[in-house]
């Protein structure tokens, strides 16, 4: 289990907001300059099963792909560390794609078109932790 703490720093917006000399830099809800909007896509990732997409990562390293839940609570975020070789033998992509029963592989392979379209797009500039869209 990781817990970040302290995390009000990502709702700071006013003007001229700093920490320790740093200015505080498209930070504020809803901004893709704090930790919170970055770690919100972690749920994303836990569920890339249902997108069909055992590549899909936020974070750099596929650092992400290691994490089985998360949580977020006051002025904090909880990740737990999942253990990989139980969730490779569970095949969660494969189940999910016979399960959904594609009307037809061109439906399908459409869809993963405009998925790739919007995550190539994807772009995040948090100091210390980059992505962007492969």
């Amino acid at each position: 289990m990781y817990i970040i703490e302290d995390i009000e720093t990502s709702y700071w917006d006013a003007p001229g907001s700093s920490l320790y000399g740093y200015e505080m830099k498209d930070a504020g809800a809803g901004k893709h300059g704090n930790v919170v909007e970055k770690l919100k896509g972690v749920a994303d990732t836990i569920n890339r099963g249902m997108l069909l997409d055992p590549d899909f990562h936020i974070l750099g390293n596929k650092v992400d792909t290691l994490v089985s839940h998360i949580m977020f609570s006051l002025n904090t975020i909880v990740m737990w560390k999942k253990d990989s070789k139980q969730w490779e033998s569970a095949n969660i992509q494969e189940k999910h794609i016979d399960n959904y029963q594609f009307t037809s592989s061109e439906l399908f392979d459409l869809r993963r078109e405009e998925y790739k379209k919007w995550k190539a797009g994807m772009s995040w500039e948090i100091a210390g932790i980059n992505r962007e869209g492969d």
